[in-house]
């Protein structure tokens, strides 16, 4: 994966197109997840509920759960507004401890 510098991480923070497609982006893959996320004017997310995917997805070891990996420390190193909704969807709604000590470490730079 490439490594950002601290222009890169900069851009991301302050360039509206850039962080809506981030966004875009995160809302998609957490689609394919299971999640059927409502978000308000306000853009805070109101509904998070995993559907039977999510739980498929979250509960069986799957190379997704490394694609979350590197979802939340992304999020997290440009500073992103869905960063703690990601975390706190895929952690409440997975029952593998390493996957969760994984994204834990990963939330928690």
């Amino acid at each position: 994966a490439p490594i950002l510098t601290d222009e890169d991480i900069q851009l991301f923070k302050t360039n509206q197109l850039l962080c809506n497609r981030v966004s875009d982006a995160v809302m998609e893959f957490m689609w394919f997840l299971g999640f059927n996320w409502e978000i308000d004017y306000d853009y805070k997310i109101v509904d998070a509920e995993p559907t039977l995917i999510a739980e498929m997805q979250l509960n069986f070891f799957n190379h997704n759960h490394l694609r979350i990996t590197r979802m939340i420390k992304f999020l997290k190193l440009i500073d992103h507004w869905l960063t703690d909704a990601v975390f706190e969807s895929v952690y409440k709604n997975c029952s593998l401890e390493q996957s969760k000590q994984y994204w834990k470490e990963a939330y928690n730079g």
